[in-house]
């Protein structure tokens, strides 16, 4: 009897040590792909905002875009009305087209459209204008942020519904 449970005891230790062992796996796991894109979206944010435009700035792009969502909390973050015109202009269309980035082509296209027209901050708007592109975005992440991004979820560039 005594053999019995001794031979128990072991089969749940070993049950836990395994259980330990895959929960560690997967919390580096986690963290790694979650620290790769952020080194990777904050190294294209920087790039995006030297003046002159850097010769990097298209591979910047591609990185925001093979990011998809997970790129929209740091484009959000990083508005600032006072920043450089070029960076601001790059980023909001760049919002303005990942708010647009499910559902049916056609509707996606015109959504992306409507968004680039109200968020879209051009060379030529004045501080104020700026402030409430900048406010209006910032509301729309609050409001819907959740329906496009979990940042939970690092392993998926298409978050939205």
């Amino acid at each position: 009897m005594v053999a019995r449970l001794d031979v128990g005891v072991r089969a749940m230790r070993t049950a836990l040590k395994i259980a330990i062992v895959v929960v560690a796996l997967a919390a580096v796991a986690w963290s790694a792909t979650f620290l790769y894109w952020h080194v990777r979206i904050a190294r294209a944010l920087r790039t995006m905002d030297q003046e002159p435009i850097s010769p990097d700035l298209q591979g910047a792009l591609d990185v925001l875009d093979d990011a998809g969502c997970r790129a929209i909390p740091y484009l959000v973050g990083a508005l600032d009305p006072k920043r450089n015109t070029s960076f601001l202009t790059l980023a909001t269309t760049h919002l303005a087209s990942l708010s647009a980035a499910s559902g049916d082509p056609r509707v996606r296209l015109q959504r992306g459209y409507e968004q680039r027209q109200e968020w879209r901050i051009e060379k030529q708007d004045p501080p104020a204008e700026r402030q409430k592109k900048c406010d209006l975005i910032r509301a729309w992440w609050a409001e819907d942020g959740g329906r496009f991004h979990q940042a939970w979820r690092v392993w998926s560039s298409n978050c939205a519904p």
